[in-house]
């Protein structure tokens, strides 16, 4: 199963996954989908799910359609997070 993780504030959230992964996210930003391992039995995370920092969500899987790459106009475009290696 794969998991995104939203921030809720109005501030980056810095959150280490299990892996010693590190996710950086914008304010109102959410993540690419990871594995649920990556954050089962975390008290970090359960610690900022708790004072609604954060909130998982389950990732859409979706098929592939074939398509290269789809163009967003750039007005939509979003930041996305950024994920480092410890």
């Amino acid at each position: 199963m794969l998991v995104c993780i939203r921030n809720l504030t109005q501030r980056p959230v810095i959150v280490r996954c299990n892996s010693g992964e590190a996710l950086h996210l914008a304010p109102g930003i959410v993540s690419a989908a990871i594995p649920d391992a990556e954050v089962r039995d975390n008290p970090k995370i359960r610690k900022l799910i708790s004072r609604c920092v954060i909130v998982l969500q389950e990732a859409e899987v979706t098929a592939p359609t074939g398509k290269a790459k789809r163009e967003m106009p750039k007005e939509k475009k979003k930041a996305k997070a950024t994920r480092y290696r410890k």
